[in-house]
């Protein structure tokens, strides 16, 4: 048997909750829909419960009963449903075809996988529906190294994405799967998943890792450019328009990168400056932000790149937003629900920016934790989103895998912190710890990659590091070296990902 064929024969199997169930009959998938408090369940009913974070399971009821305030207090009467992830018992087999090149699913192919065999991008697009086809399931291998791409037709959804986004595996992971079923006319469920697939618009496939100016023992131009694949140290990749510090980054994807604001010798400025990924040409001038400013939060969608909060005479509150296509200056996007200035932590969903701590003053002691979230689609401002995990801090940065954001480092007062923090996007149930970086650390620069954070440079009480750290999205092990290094030592640069 080939690897390939191999690695077909594992994912192709489910250890499940209950035996004998034909995959193909879409009846044994059939939902009531999403668990809800204070209703009445009968054997056999199949909610999903959207408490967690995506990807969801999907549950098959035990008892006869009707529900309670919550899904983890009427947990005794539900069983892992057939299909979904983590079941026990006895087996189900999908059928599986084999396609090397985009493919049509149909509605009648209900039950079966589909894997992709291709070194490049296989997409599979999903059939039109509608409600009279709610409960039809299909599970997606990534069977080789070639990326895996799974789009909804028409206008329809993949829950807890935004419209028309699809979900895609951008790794060399191989034998890899996705499973997603019909919860409505128009959404789809992801009801088992294995590896790292991710909504389209999140992180892009990113390779290297990019610091723009900062402090040594002078205010520096110089843009960094580090691998995340390998432990090779960081080569110059050009310089900034400014010898600029407590600048903000934003980055259209994997073309270029974006520095917005920050503090000179003489001032601090407005510009906002770009610069190519592909060669080290250095920055040239995009544009300008609304008003002087620094210390604040960068974000950015697909199209657009954000500044949230910070600081020049006093804090502020305000967010900013500027075209990646256009030499357009920023325009006014709403406001924070409160001041978050001395460097805030900046994380970015798909679809809305999170802004976390940072000071309500022009002081570093005068620390917050409060993590607020607001629209790239509106200008409808920030709304709370759930505190960090202690200590307040200040001067600290932030990461973002596809469903979660993740603070790193900083600094509450004269203590500096090793804290990794983690909040999930789709829910304001705050943050919780996440590990620890090697040491404290504040002033740091924060780079993010399909499956890891990475974290550069920063500060002690002793000093300034050049070093490279990264800790995994996926599990709480904390961080280690990259075996790398900076050109220099150095703190407050512009933290880029492309």
């Amino acid at each position: 048997m080939s690897e390939f064929q191999q690695i077909m024969k594992l994912a192709a199997t489910d250890e499940v909750a209950q035996t004998n169930v034909n995959i193909s009959n879409a009846d044994d998938f059939a939902l009531v829909g999403d668990w809800v408090t204070a209703t009445d369940y009968v054997i056999g009913d199949k909610v999903v419960d959207t408490t967690p974070a995506p990807p969801f399971t999907m549950y098959r009821a035990n008892t006869d009963h009707t529900s309670g305030a919550t899904f983890a207090a009427d947990i005794a009467n539900w069983d892992i449903a057939s299909g979904a992830a983590g079941g026990e018992g006895g087996t189900i087999t999908w059928d599986v075809t084999t396609k090397t090149a985009d493919f049509t699913i149909l509605i009648a192919d209900s039950g079966e996988a589909f894997a992709s065999d291709s070194t490049s991008l296989v997409v599979f697009s999903l059939p039109s529906v509608d409600a009279g086809d709610i409960g039809i399931t299909y599970r997606f291998i990534k069977g080789n190294t070639g990326q895996t791409t799974v789009a909804p037709a028409d206008n329809d959804i993949i829950r807890n994405f935004s419209a028309t986004n699809t979900i895609t595996n951008l790794t060399v992971e191989t034998g890899v799967s996705v499973t997603l079923q019909l919860i409505s006319a128009d959404t789809w469920a992801i009801i088992s998943q294995e590896g790292t697939w991710l909504e389209s618009g999140v992180v892009t496939a990113v390779t290297n890792g990019y610091t723009g100016g900062g402090f040594t023992t002078v205010r520096i131009n110089v843009i960094d450019k580090f691998p995340f694949a390998t432990s090779t140290n960081s080569a110059d990749h050009g310089d900034l328009f400014d010898f600029v510090t407590d600048c903000m980054p934003a980055q259209d994807g994997t073309t270029q990168g974006f520095v917005c604001g920050g503090n000179t010798v003489s001032a601090n400025i407005n510009r906002i400056q770009k610069f190519p990924f592909s060669t080290s040409s250095g920055a040239t001038d995009h544009a300008d932000l609304t008003a002087i400013k620094n210390k604040g939060a960068g974000h950015q969608s697909t199209s657009d790149g954000f500044f949230s909060g910070g600081q020049a005479a006093s804090t502020l509150n305000t967010i900013d937003k500027f075209p990646f296509a256009t030499a357009s200056d920023a325009v006014s996007h709403g406001i924070l629900t409160v001041n978050h200035a001395q460097n805030p932590a900046n994380c970015s969903s798909a679809g809305e920016g999170f802004t976390s701590g940072g000071s309500t003053t022009t002081s570093s002691t005068a620390t917050q934790n409060v993590i607020e979230k607001f629209p790239f689609a509106t200008g409808s401002g920030g709304v709370d989103h759930g505190d960090l995990n202690a200590p307040d801090r200040v001067h600290f940065a932030g990461c973002s895998s596809s469903i979660n954001g993740f603070t790193v480092g900083g600094n509450n007062g004269s203590p500096f912190t090793d804290v990794i923090d983690k909040f999930p996007f789709s829910t304001a149930s705050g943050a919780v710890d996440h590990g620890d970086l090697l040491g404290n650390n504040r002033t740091l620069m924060s780079h993010s990659s399909i499956t890891d954070g990475f974290v550069s440079g920063g500060q002690d009480a002793g000093g300034k590091f050049n070093t490279i750290q990264k800790f995994p999205f996926s599990t709480n092990t904390g961080a280690v070296d990259h075996n790398a290094d900076l050109t220099a030592a150095k703190v407050s640069a512009a933290g880029l990902q492309g």
